[in-house]
């Protein structure tokens, strides 16, 4: 029933068919100015390219059926910290992890992961 995978054997074909799917396009790929947000076999996957610079969030098994309304959201912003012990130490000052910007991306509310530069 509906286009996911039911059965360990229809996950398995899910699974090993890479063929990207885009939900949403401003012509965003690695090293075009833009956004896009897509499905590519059980990964779910947004890019945010100012040209030069890519950041790029995947996540395994979160793909929304097809059909059932989803909100997928993003949020970016360029980094503001220096180096890995900038990083560490403002975390230890009780900053959070948004704090330092990025690539944040949530479905239904959810914040599935936060990215750095990449």
């Amino acid at each position: 029933m509906g286009n996911y995978a039911e059965t360990d054997s229809e996950l398995a074909n899910t699974l090993t068919s890479f063929d990207r799917e885009y939900i949403f396009s401003t012509g965003g790929d690695m090293g075009v100015p833009g956004v896009a947000i897509y499905r590519e076999g059980g990964t779910l996957g947004v890019i945010v390219s100012t040209g030069p610079l890519n950041w790029v969030v995947e996540v395994a098994g979160q793909v929304p059926p097809r059909e059932r309304w989803t909100n997928i959201a993003f949020r970016w912003r360029n980094i503001n910290y220096v180096d890995k012990d900038e990083f560490f130490q403002r975390l230890i000052q009780g900053e959070t992890v948004e704090d330092f910007g990025g690539l944040t991306v949530s479905i239904d509310s959810i914040v599935l992961t936060l990215n750095s530069l990449t």
